[in-house]
Formats: structure tokens, sequence, C-alpha cells
């Protein structure tokens, strides 16, 4: 079951190409003699790409699909908008804005390109390549992409917003959006088989999994294991979590306090006086005093003898002075009356 239904995955990232690559005019010989390195330029880009991040190759193919479906496959969704002559590009329409991504890694391709073939392959060329490159990346088979697109100078926004089917269009409009374009059900069926790779929002189909009936169980049931239903009260889920908003007690409250704050009225005058505290700037406070290092107590105890030798008269400090080393050690005499004197300057430091 396993390999049959990767087979048909590829089969349908395989008609993707056959439907859109299939123009007239085409050749995959094209820049065989202009540009022989392209083809290995552009697959090393885009597998960069992808390694770095694997969503980005659905990207490069739903990029290319919506390039497709406006104006044929020229290139005109990567038109930028120019105010200054009043230009409009694509980019803005409602099925591209904020949903279509990969134009960045165009544009490495490009400037990859451009370093060994300067002025040669066009943007469309290049956005069909890395649509078949990631294909091919992510486990599909492709098969030749002919070049030879030119690029357009012209961009439809208004064709984009008509044309581009949404991801709430019912069957009948699908049809009828991929008829216009010259494609068959068959063929929008294939097309439709690129979603098998890349990401989809919940927002997008969960009324689908979980509303209507017109759908597999099983394969709802599968969807609803990563897209949970919507929360009844959607404001206070937002602010469960949130810590400050009434009704969220702090994690790091007593279990008794926290339910108490949780019933509706018990926020307490305390709690306001202490959360007007918090926002208020607070004093800075006193630093406290620097740490003892080795030696301080001998020097505060040496200091003070010496506050209490400048009190005594000129002739006792000169003979305390001759008593003492550099360290306020008493030093030892062979003189009997220094060392009574240093007796009593012992005593002078042990009473201060």
């Amino acid at each position: 079951m396993a390999s049959g239904s990767h087979s048909w995955h590829c089969c349908l990232l395989l008609a993707f190409f056959l439907v859109f690559s299939g123009a007239d005019g085409l050749s995959t010989a094209y820049y065989a003699t202009s540009c022989p390195s392209l083809q290995q330029v552009v697959r090393a880009t885009v597998s960069s790409a992808i390694q770095a991040e694997r969503r980005i190759g659905a990207s490069l193919i739903r990029l290319f699909f919506h390039d497709c479906f406006v104006q044929a496959c020229d290139a005109s969704i990567l038109l930028d908008d120019v105010p200054e002559t009043g230009f409009v590009g694509e980019k803005t329409a409602g099925p591209n804005v904020n949903s279509v991504r990969g134009y960045e890694v165009i544009d490495r391709i490009k400037a990859n390109v451009e370093d060994v073939c300067p002025g040669v392959v066009s943007c469309a060329d290049i956005v069909a390549l890395a649509a078949r490159d990631s294909t091919a990346l992510l486990g599909g088979r492709t098969g030749g992409v002919p070049p030879a697109r030119l690029d357009s100078t012209t961009a439809s926004l208004a064709e984009a917003n008509r044309d581009l089917p949404g991801p709430d269009s019912d069957l009948g409009t699908l049809i009828a959006r991929f008829g216009a374009k010259g494609l068959s059900p068959r063929d929008m069926t294939a097309l439709s088989g690129s979603h098998t790779v890349g990401f989809s929002q919940c927002t997008n189909f969960r009324a689908h999994i979980y509303n209507d009936t017109d759908i597999d169980p099983a394969f709802a049931a599968l969807r609803r294991r990563t897209c949970p239903p919507p929360a009844r009260h959607a404001h206070l889920q937002r602010h469960r979590h949130r810590p400050g908003v009434r009704g969220a007690a702090p994690p790091h409250l007593p279990r008794r306090r926290r339910q108490r704050r949780l019933q509706p009225g018990a926020a307490r005058r305390a709690d306001a006086e202490r959360v007007r505290q918090r926002l208020l700037p607070q004093p800075a406070r006193p630093a406290w005093p620097a740490p003892l290092r080795p030696g301080a107590l001998q020097r505060r105890l040496a200091g003070r003898a010496g506050a209490a030798v400048q009190l005594q008269p000129v002739a006792l400090r000169r003979r305390l002075r001759q008593g003492h080393g550099q360290d306020g050690e008493p030093v030892r005499s062979r003189r009997r009356g220094q060392v009574r004197l240093q007796g009593r300057q012992r005593q002078l430091i042990d009473s201060s």
C-alpha cells in the first residue's frame, strides 16, 4: 500500500510538469551551448535551499503554478510594484500575498547563474527548473522540462485575483477556473496532487474535517491529530498563559492562593499594591560593605594604634615608632627600657 501511494505521488508530480511544460517551441538543448552548466547550478542551489528548509521545495512548486496560471509561465509573479511609475505586480494579489514564498531562492539561483552565464538564462526558465528540481529532490519523478521561456515585462493583478483558485473554492469553481486555462478535470486532479508535499495551514481545512460528512472518516481522524478543533473561548485561551492578566495566577504562588485568585472578584487590595510597587521605580539599595581581605584586621588595628599615638607627646611618639616595624608588630630590642615601652604600646593597642 505504501509503495502504491508513493508511485501515485510521483505520477501526480510528473503530470504537473507535463501539463505546464509541454508548450511548443521549447527544447531541452536550448542552453547546451550558451550555458552548459545551467542544470548543475540550478540543482545545487535548490538542493542547498531544501537542506536548510525542506518546506521550501513545495513552495517553489507552488510558486511555479501561481506564475503559470496568470499570463502563462512568464515569471510575471516576480515583478515588484513600482509606485513611481504606477506599475502594480501580482505579489499583492489575494492568493499570493503572505502565501506564495520562495522568491529569495529564485533570486539566489539567478545570481549564481549570472556568475557563469551572464545575461543568457531567463527568470521564467529558472522558476520552471527550480520547481522541477524540487520535485525530484522531494522524491518525485520528472520528465524533461524544456527551457526557452521569455520573461514578461507586464503583470496582471486583476487576473491573479480572478483566476487563481482559493483554498475555499468548491469543486464547481475549481473545474471552471482550470477549464478556462484549457485544463480538463483530469489535469486539475493531477495538478492538485502537488499538495501531497509541503504544509497546509490548519485553518484552511479545519471546518472540513470536523463539520463535513463528505470526507473519508479515517482521513479526517488522521488530520484531526495535528489540527485541533477551534477553542470555544478563544479570547480566554489567548490570556491563559500571560502573566499579569486577571484570572491567570503566577505559577510561583502557593496552590491555595492561586485557587483563591482564580475565583471571580478575589483580587485583593494587597495584590494591587504589590503590582503598583513593581511598576514604580524602586530606590537604590545601599551597597553592602566590601568583604575583608587577608591582613585587613591587622591593618585596622595598626591604624587605630597609629591614631592613638598621635595623641601622645612628641618624644613618646618618636620612641614608639622606633619600637615597631612596617607591619605594626613590636620589634625586640636589647634595651630594657624599650622593651617596657613596647609592653605599654601593646596594652595601648589591646585597650583600643
